[in-house]
């Protein structure tokens, strides 16, 4: 990687901050609250048994 232009480099960073930084966040965000729900769930569910 170190051979990689500093122009392609400026690009990487460039969308690693911007949109697709944004997007991946958003969807680590939607993930953890789906896990959260599911284990409150579970564990819901367990202790009625």
């Amino acid at each position: 990687m170190a051979a990689e232009s500093p122009p392609r480099r400026r690009l990487t960073a460039r969308l690693v901050t911007g949109p697709v930084a944004h997007a991946a966040a958003g969807a680590l965000d939607v993930a953890a609250f789906l896990l959260a729900t599911a284990r409150a769930r579970i564990g819901r569910s367990r202790e009625g048994e």
